[in-house]
């Protein structure tokens, strides 16, 4: 009986040891590249920022500290200049399309995939009810996105509100034939990103489909042309699951106030899109970034 009590206990101490040994220790730098112009609110708390384009770890937060030390970001970063940094080893988390998510996968790369938090949307100076619903959001899904996230006629997303459904995106070419106006429109779209084109390419031939003429004036950065009559834009959902939106924040438990946001047709939401990202082989632990950890 004592000769497996004290088994016991030394099976017990070589599993403390092996915890010990995976356990992440304090330390590292992990270098981050975004599209965004400003930094991710989820990093505000856990990190700090020391300088421009660097944090380090809050040690009073109270979650607990960071594994990391610090934290380099790049902002504004196309995912062309992200992916050439990755491939040179020079940054550690990147932004992929969710698109290439499921091709990433199969070359066994290390990606971490968000629920929806992003709107690709139309937002447009004047009212464009034969726009809205001229465009065939399901081609676009399955071709162009590869059914990544979900078609849409709403901001937030349904795991958010839980009734995003209330808003059914529809299609009707004898209705937009009926509501269009002759006038060509400005179209404008970020030009860097292969995606946000080709979709942008697909919606001018729907719209012609229903009449409505637009002229593409491509914007670098992420669909700028604040001149544009109609911008395909990306509206992120923010730390505390709300959307902004010419003004105004829409929250989730506020039905009515979306469907007044969208009752014009001044913003056409397209689809809600996960956030994806590419991890280094050095990057451990997560999702968050805070429970992140980097070896050497």
């Amino acid at each position: 009986m004592r000769r497996i009590f004290l088994l016991s206990i030394a099976l017990v101490s070589v599993a403390l040891g092996l915890a010990s040994e995976r356990r992440p220790r304090f330390g590292g730098t992990l270098r981050v590249e975004l599209r965004a112009t400003e930094l991710p609110p989820e990093l505000a708390g856990p990190f700090k920022v020391v300088e421009p384009g660097k944090l380090a770890a809050n040690d009073a937060f109270p979650g607990g500290r960071p594994f990391l030390d610090s934290i380099e970001v790049q902002l504004g970063r196309s995912l062309r200049d992200q992916a050439l940094d990755f491939e040179l080893g020079k940054a550690d988390v990147i932004e992929v399309s969710p698109v290439d998510v499921a091709r990433l996968k199969q070359r066994g790369a290390s990606v971490m995939v968000t629920q929806p938090r992003e709107t690709l949307a139309l937002v447009c100076d004047q009212p464009q009810e034969a726009l809205a619903v001229s465009i065939d959001r399901a081609a676009i899904h399955s071709v162009i996105l590869q059914r990544a996230g979900e078609s849409t006629g709403a901001l937030l997303p349904q795991w958010i509100t839980g009734y995003a459904f209330l808003f059914a995106p529809l299609r009707d070419l004898g209705r937009a034939k009926r509501a269009a106006k002759p006038a060509p429109l400005s179209f404008a779209y970020d030009r860097d990103d292969p995606v946000m084109r080709a979709i942008a390419e697909r919606i001018v031939v729907n719209a012609a489909e229903g009449g409505v003429t637009l002229r593409a004036a491509a914007a670098s950065g992420g669909g700028g042309g604040a001149a544009a009559g109609v911008r395909l834009v990306r509206l992120r959902v923010a730390l505390n699951l709300t959307i902004t939106i010419n003004g105004a924040t829409i929250t989730a438990d506020n039905y009515d106030a979306e469907r007044a946001a969208l009752a014009d047709f001044r913003v056409i939401p397209l689809f809600h899109l996960p956030l994806a990202y590419q991890l280094s082989p050095r990057v451990k632990g997560g999702p968050r970034y805070e429970d992140m950890w980097v070896t050497q």
